[in-house]
């Protein structure tokens, strides 16, 4: 969420220490690539990374799933996962 009070390199910590890993930034957006294993079989994973409302405008594009970060201390950005769900 905008605004929440933690460290972007925190979030993607996970995805940025893979030896895989690929930062890509095309004309919109961000996007972390890796390969990693899904049930037996190699797969690509891309990741974008977006705000909430950005994401919002994504809905319309191919996506298999979203990772939504929020800080419970923020109320804000709490109840938009309330909200969600």
């Amino acid at each position: 969420m905008c605004a929440d009070p933690y460290s972007l390199e925190l979030v993607l910590q996970p995805f940025l220490a893979m030896q895989t890993c690929h930062v890509v930034t095309n004309d919109r957006y961000h996007v972390i690539q890796f390969d990693t294993f899904i049930a037996d079989t190699k797969k690509k994973v891309e990741v974008i990374l977006a705000s909430y409302h950005e994401a919002l405008l994504l809905r319309e594009e191919f996506c298999h799933g979203y990772i939504m970060v929020y800080s419970a201390k923020r109320k804000a950005s709490y109840s938009v996962i309330e909200s969600v769900y």
